[in-house]
């Protein structure tokens, strides 16, 4: 037998043990997360209730506090992953036996420490220690848990100079890998097929061999936070409000939840009166604001809006127009009424010939008009509408404003 080939887990002889402690480490890995190769597991914490291994300032406010935590190891003078044990949290005074000094600061270490006979050791022993920075030597192979600054003249330890550096989660072989963030993805010896909740986005995530996948719909802050798209992924992003596509290139909007509070409707009213020259195309101003858009910029003269988000648009507009004369009996024989004309429509903010949509109405001189049109197109980003009026009266006419909700634009995004 080489040396490369190990005994197998289980064969015995009667009369001489085969198996060796390495055999039986190197069995135990055959069942645990896999490691940086075919053979080795991967370092840890296992996940547990509570949060194991994590460093806290104690009751005794000098020291610290660790908590109970199964870890693997592997040794740095040998095959297979020791199973190493806390079985209950164990407190360490940090400051008692090594006061703080008067003119400088120092950084202790808690870390676990394995020894092993077999390799030459006098102890079989696993501890979990203080390291005094600047005093005592750490062991080669420990496994850092925790770092604790102590600034000078120190009489407590605070939590805020305690730094976490245990090692990431480990879990059995095609387990589910708990990971803090992103970051700790890139440490991991992924398989195709490896799956790892990301804590920090509360989502699962699977490697496919090329990267770590989203699958599902995740909802995300940041479309940075989906770091190997693939081509038609969906995500919410909740930040903006949008269902988001991945086109193999970029993300593209194409649906609006209004999640977030993000909306990707605009609405304005006219807000204050005014007077429309008679027969003259005449730009509507909406002076206030019901609610606003981050697709939409109503220009400083308030009777043009700018498209930011190019797409298919809902636009619709209304007013209610006073009446140009008093007056009348709503019971009038029409051949005995004097009638007056208006004409609205949502247009080209640059051109107010190029017309979108519009209305007509023919109205006896004594009733206001109330009036309005719509339109779903598409517009490019960029594209700038408003809405006008034109009116044939005695008069200049202007807006009833008893119906001031009525006297409005809105203006919808719907998709791509």
């Amino acid at each position: 037998m080489t040396g490369e080939e190990r005994v197998s887990w289980a064969v015995s002889d009667p009369a001489v043990g085969l198996i060796t402690t390495e055999d039986a480490r190197l069995a135990l890995t055959a069942l645990a997360q896999p490691g940086s190769s075919p053979v080795r597991a991967a370092d840890g914490i296992r996940p547990a209730v509570g949060n194991p291994g994590q460093v806290t300032v104690s009751s005794v406010n000098t020291g610290v506090t660790v908590q109970p935590f199964q870890m693997l190891s592997t040794p740095r003078r040998g095959p297979g992953s020791y199973v190493q044990t806390l079985g209950r949290a164990k407190d360490i005074d940090i400051l008692k036996g090594h006061p703080a000094s008067s003119t400088a600061d120092r950084t202790d270490l808690i870390v676990a420490v394995q020894t092993d006979t077999f390799y030459g050791d006098t102890t079989n022993t696993f501890e979990v220690k203080q390291i005094v920075g600047g005093v005592d030597t750490e062991p080669v192979g420990a496994v850092r848990l925790a770092s604790i600054l102590v600034p000078a003249n120190a009489t407590a330890v605070k939590p805020e100079n305690i730094t976490d550096l245990r090692p990431p989660n480990v879990v059995a072989l095609g387990g589910v890998v708990p990971v803090r963030g992103r970051g700790d993805l890139v440490g991991l010896a992924a398989y195709p097929g490896m799956t790892a909740y990301q804590g920090d986005r509360q989502w699962l995530t699977v490697n496919d061999g090329a990267g770590w996948r989203v699958p599902s719909i995740p909802v995300c802050t940041s479309l940075t936070d989906i770091s190997a798209p693939y081509q038609g992924q969906l995500v919410v992003n909740y930040a903006d409000g949008l269902v988001y596509s991945y086109d193999g290139a970029n993300w593209v909007g194409v649906v609006a939840t209004g999640s977030g509070g993000a909306l990707h409707e605009a609405r304005y009213e006219v807000g204050t009166n005014q007077s429309f020259p008679v027969q003259v195309d005449t730009p509507v101003v909406f002076s206030a604001i019901v609610y606003q858009s981050p697709d939409v910029r109503r220009e400083t003269t308030r009777d043009r809006f700018t498209l930011l988000r190019g797409g298919l648009w809902h636009i619709s507009f209304s007013l209610r127009i006073n009446a140009p004369a008093p007056g009348g009996q709503p019971g009038e024989p029409l051949v005995n009424a004097a009638f007056y004309e208006a004409y609205m429509a949502i247009v080209n903010g640059q051109d107010l010939s190029a017309r979108y949509t519009h209305q007509h109405t023919d109205r006896r001189v004594h009733i206001p008009t109330s009036i309005s049109c719509s339109t779903v197109r598409r517009f490019d980003a960029g594209a700038q509408v408003c809405g006008i009026l034109w009116n044939a009266a005695s008069q200049n006419r202007t807006i009833d404003r008893n119906f001031n909700g009525a006297n409005s634009i809105s203006l919808t995004w719907l998709r791509p």
